[in-house]
């Protein structure tokens, strides 16, 4: 189960860390 609900957390967070590096990619092709 801390397993399961880790990989869960971890998903979450890349999934984030994925969207948050696309921001900042069109923010810095922007300027």
């Amino acid at each position: 189960v801390d397993l399961k609900e880790g990989d869960e957390v971890l998903v979450h967070v890349t999934d984030a860390a994925r969207h948050f590096g696309i921001a900042v990619e069109e923010m810095v092709i922007e300027k």
